[in-house]
């Protein structure tokens, strides 16, 4: 029970910094189409 709780919780962090990556390099396009 606990190793599946563990393997959930990993699982879900690898899709939240998943998330924050894509949106951060969104931003980033964001960004620099903005300055030119």
């Amino acid at each position: 029970m606990l190793h599946k709780k563990f393997a959930y919780f990993l699982y879900s962090k690898q899709r939240i910094n998943n998330l924050v990556s894509k949106t951060n390099k969104l931003e980033m396009k964001r960004l620099s189409l903005q300055t030119q």
